[in-house]
């Protein structure tokens, strides 16, 4: 099994035991790689961004269990992406840590303007689903996992690799019983 495939089971195994910290850890390397191999762009931060601003509709659509729909996500004056990037990737990258974090299951998406910064869990479980569905990542996600969350569970085979619009009506399916 692949380095890859070893950190999909890692971030499976973190949010199953409410380890969100270390979740987003794997998740941003996760992030990193999947960027660029999906984009040809030199910069990290700018295709690390890329890729969450590119996805942020799905992010905000399963962190509000398919109430939202939009095609973009403004934090302040901020896209999504940069939030992520620099309040959270470049924390843990620079500093080994996520200070003054707290994660909660209702209310905001991510709030960059408070302290502690609020993240939900959920958000958190969005972008797991973009590195499961992109099609770049189809060989990198090991089969036969199932993941669960709010005591719904989905089988990460029914998205690797199908896109984000075949990913969205399986988990509209499977989580929200649409």
């Amino acid at each position: 099994m692949s380095n890859l495939a070893n950190r999909f089971i890692d971030v499976v195994f973190n949010l199953s035991n409410h380890r969100y910290d270390a979740a987003i850890t794997l998740l941003s390397t996760l992030i990193d790689r999947t960027a660029k191999d999906t984009y040809q762009i030199k910069e990290v931060g700018v295709r690390f961004r890329k890729l969450i601003d590119d996805n942020a509709d799905f992010i905000l659509w399963y962190s509000t269990e398919g109430a939202l729909q939009f095609s973009s996500v403004i934090i302040g004056d901020k896209t999504i992406g940069t939030v992520f990037y620099k309040i959270i990737r470049n924390a843990e990258i620079h500093e080994a840590e996520l200070r003054d974090i707290e994660f909660v299951t209702t209310g905001v998406l991510i709030s960059a303007d408070t302290i502690p910064i609020q993240i939900n869990v959920s958000f958190i479980y969005g972008i797991f689903f973009i590195l499961c569905y992109l099609p770049v990542n189809r060989n990198h996600v090991p089969k036969g996992i199932w993941l669960k969350y709010n005591a719904r569970e989905i089988s990460l085979d029914e998205i690797i690799g199908v896109g984000k619009d075949m990913a969205l009506n399986r988990i509209r399916i499977s989580f929200f019983g649409d």
